[in-house]
């Protein structure tokens, strides 16, 4: 999507392109599409918002914003940019396969970085 945005892409040509790269079957891509552009996706739209609107103990400033639990909180924003390493490192108990494949390729992008700098 901010591939798309970056083309200023109109939002119908921005889900071809979208789906195109992620190899969506055409019948999921055609069922995706017709549940966000019709009567479901709108009801399901509404809903979101009257949750988004309803948000305790502090209201929503802007959007996209996190829920844990159903709690909202203001301190919760600063992981906008690292949302999944702050869940990995909130999970408690074993740690999810995703965890942990995450987990090694951001060091390995660490050491590259590292190397890199050195040179």
């Amino acid at each position: 999507l901010e591939e798309a945005a970056k083309l200023k892409m109109d939002p119908d040509a921005a889900f071809l392109l979208c789906s195109k790269k992620k190899k969506l079957d055409q019948t999921l891509s055609i069922a995706i599409y017709k549940c966000a552009n019709g009567v479901e996706g709108d009801l399901i739209q509404l809903q979101m918002a009257e949750i988004t609107e309803n948000v305790k103990p502090h209201p929503h400033y802007f959007v996209p914003w996190i829920l844990i639990n159903d709690l909202s909180t203001a301190q919760l924003q600063i992981y906008q940019n690292g949302l999944f390493n702050f869940l990995c490192d909130w999970h408690r108990g074993s740690v999810p396969k995703g965890c942990a494949e995450f987990t090694n390729l951001f060091k390995q992008r660490k050491n590259l970085q590292v190397y890199k700098d050195q040179k």
